[in-house]
């Protein structure tokens, strides 16, 4: 699926193979604003592999497969965020 606009945000969570029972998690949001609104709620949504927002909601959840499945995510932006 392709998800476009300002108002995205994507949050990923992944587990460590080098230290189990440890996870590592990724929010990447399109805007400041999206992150905020999303950033309240990380707690309840941080035991899916993957959740995309879309103006604070979710829109798409799911988990990991369990095989070694690849999965390609583009970011396209036209400004580096520091």
């Amino acid at each position: 699926s392709i998800y476009e606009g300002t108002d995205l945000v994507l949050l990923a969570n992944c587990h460590r193979t080098d230290q189990p029972g440890s996870i590592v998690t990724l929010l990447y949001a399109e805007s400041p604003e999206a992150a905020t609104v999303v950033s309240r709620l990380l707690f309840f949504y941080g035991w899916n592999s993957y959740v995309v927002f879309k103006n604070g909601s979710p829109v798409a959840r799911g988990e990991w497969g369990t095989t070694r499945d690849w999965m390609e995510v583009e970011v396209h932006g036209s400004e580096a965020v520091r």
